[in-house]
């Protein structure tokens, strides 16, 4: 009896954590596929190059989730009641960190180079492309130091200050990219018609939303593996993957949302940065309806001109 609650005692902050989060893991990953399946077939007239990077998203992420759901089932079954790999990586979780390297980056990346768009800051942009590098580069030494780590123990003994960095580096970023475009959004309510204040209230709670969930998971994820001696940290690692991707889809799937926004405001002009940004391209026919075009604008022309006739 007291050896079963030894051994209880001893699996539930360590594999009881893992279970949760690999679990909500797998839930979030259905979520994203639900996403993605709206992004493909609410625009399909976006560039090839968009669809190819979100699809190749998705790809990664599936066999993310495949890697820890295995890890998983190595823990659970495999080695059930074998205290003594409890400490020990499963052979599938390296290749999930290697698969780490590029979403968390690439998506990190992708919104860095659309405040550029935004602001025309190169400058800042440079900066924020060499931070993702600097996480990629991070991402890359934590992946081969699991590999290659005797245990749990000896990687958290001998390269906490590794993962710790990579951590840190990705909430910096995390809460650049929102800051700046939700610096750019207010500032951009404050000089432009009323009718067009919604949408861009809209878009500011958006980016606060997005952000701060993948700020607080990155955040959680650090703060457990410096001060908590279990397998929280790593619960949190396959929960915040999914989250990056779901900003992304849920970026350029909300432009449903802000379409009917503006048709609701009757926003048709004055918005074209802020379309680009949440756009996977520049394509007219796949855009918000915040830009006219020439022939609408020639409409309007012709009509405002009858209308000055009629009252003369």
């Amino acid at each position: 009896m007291s050896a079963s609650i030894n051994f209880a005692a001893k699996v539930t902050p360590t594999l009881g954590m893992y279970e949760l989060g690999a679990l909500s893991s797998n839930f979030l990953f259905g979520l994203v596929t639900l996403q993605m399946f709206t992004y493909y077939e609410q625009f399909q007239k976006d560039s090839w190059r968009m669809k190819a990077f979100v699809g190749l998203l998705w790809i990664i992420e599936l066999a993310h989730t495949l890697l820890s759901t295995h890890s998983l089932y190595w823990f659970s079954v495999v080695k059930y009641g074998q205290q003594q790999f409890l400490d020990q990586f499963p052979a599938s979780l390296a290749p999930a960190f290697f698969l780490s390297i590029i979403n968390g980056p690439a998506i990190q990346a992708f919104f860095a180079n659309r405040i550029c768009i935004l602001a025309h800051q190169r400058i800042f942009l440079w900066f924020l492309w060499l931070l993702c590098l600097l996480h990629c580069i991070s991402l890359i030494g934590v992946a081969v130091t699991v590999q290659r780590s005797r245990s749990i123990t000896d990687f958290r003994k001998r390269w906490l200050w590794l993962l710790a960095s990579s951590l840190a580096i990705s909430t910096i970023l995390d809460v650049l990219i929102a800051s700046s475009m939700g610096n750019y959004f207010f500032h951009q309510r404050r000089t432009t018609l009323r009718r067009m204040k919604r949408v861009l209230d809209w878009l500011i709670v958006w980016t606060i939303q997005t952000g701060m969930l993948t700020t607080l998971a990155t955040m959680t994820m650090l703060i457990t593996l410096i001060t908590v001696d279990n397998f929280a940290w790593l619960a949190m690692f396959f929960v915040i993957s999914r989250l990056h991707l779901n900003s992304l889809l849920t970026s350029l799937n909300d432009r449903i949302t802000l379409r009917s926004l503006a048709d609701s405001q009757n926003t048709t002009q004055g918005f074209s940065d802020i379309n680009f940004c949440l756009q996977a391209t520049v394509r007219q026919n796949a855009s918000l309806p915040m830009t006219q075009t020439q022939d609408q604008r020639e409409r309007s022309t012709t009509e405002q001109q009858k209308s000055g006739q009629e009252t003369v």
